[in-house]
């Protein structure tokens, strides 16, 4: 049994070619494989683009909450500041869009970084 790249070889042979028969067969798993590698490639963009909106929007809303527990933010000490209830909150929300920002490169999308 051939593999895709054994059939993609075919069908890239020139006609004159002795040792590689050329086969109308082959172009068409090399155009379906091709296809398919084009479809992943589109599937993998819509992951990383849902990805980057979900972590964008959850770390939006955890440093919005952070702020307004942690409010009034000035006038604290720094110590004040990290016992504060909105403490949490507000660093994971930091994090997650930190992480957005980083999803093409956390998935090895190298085309989007």
């Amino acid at each position: 049994m051939l593999t895709s790249n054994q059939v993609c070889s075919l069908s890239v042979a020139k006609p004159s070619d002795p040792q590689l028969a050329y086969d109308t067969r082959c172009q068409a798993v090399c155009s379906i494989t091709f296809m398919s590698q084009k479809i992943d490639s589109e599937s993998k963009t819509q992951s990383v683009q849902w990805t980057k909106k979900v972590l964008f929007g959850l770390g939006s809303v955890f440093v919005i909450v952070g702020i307004v527990r942690q409010w009034p933010i000035l006038g604290k000490t720094y110590l004040e500041f990290i016992e504060g209830q909105g403490y949490l909150s507000l660093m994971l929300g930091l994090i997650m869009i930190v992480l957005g920002f980083t999803v093409p490169l956390l998935i090895g999308d190298e085309e989007d970084s």
